[in-house]
């Protein structure tokens, strides 16, 4: 009947089993891998009527305040290697917005990872979308939280920002000799 199905926003989460765990997901890696073949089989077989890629149909928490380097290394060589960027428009930034009444955020109390205010002025990103106001809180590893920080600052739609780390990111990002820079902005 001329109508076509756009799939946006399903909840990948995270493909490193200690954060589906930490989510209470009830799934495990390979059930996650096993629903997205089935989709993009659907997607292949129904084409016409069903499209997971107009709007990057899958969502992930690539940052929490437990990530690991190890949890982001699989989930970004797995969407790599199965050629997936394309249905993971914001793989390189999202991250999980904590507030008072989710169990998520007594966890995070419980292990010392909330803060008074985000050391960095780019991280409330609830701001940026009209969310409502969250709790501030840190990475268990800083280098997660550092390589968050320049990551968030190569996104396409970050505010404006004149810090210290922002414009040393912006001078790193303009000297790359890239033809297309793009995949570093997906």
């Amino acid at each position: 009947g001329g109508h076509r199905l756009q799939l946006v926003s399903i909840g990948i989460e995270s493909f490193a089993q200690p954060e589906l765990d930490r989510f209470n997901k009830g799934v495990t890696t390979a059930d996650v891998l096993e629903g997205l073949t089935n989709l993009l089989a659907l997607e292949q077989e129904h084409g016409d009527v069903l499209d997971l890629r107009e709007h990057a149909g899958f969502s992930t928490i690539a940052f929490t305040p437990w990530t690991t380097l190890e949890d982001l290394e699989l989930n970004l060589r797995l969407v790599s290697q199965l050629g997936l960027d394309p249905l993971f428009g914001k793989l390189l930034h999202s991250r999980l917005r904590l507030y008072p009444d989710l169990a998520l955020h007594r966890l995070a109390e419980a292990d010392g990872l909330l803060a008074d205010r985000q050391d960095d002025p780019l991280f409330d990103t609830a701001r940026w979308n009209n969310y409502p106001s969250e709790s501030p809180w840190v990475f268990g590893d800083p280098r997660v939280g550092t390589l968050n920080s320049i990551l968030t600052r190569l996104r396409p739609l970050a505010p404006s920002q004149q810090d210290a780390l922002s414009r040393r990111v912006r001078a790193w990002y303009d000297a790359l000799q890239m033809p297309d820079k793009s995949e570093l902005r997906a």
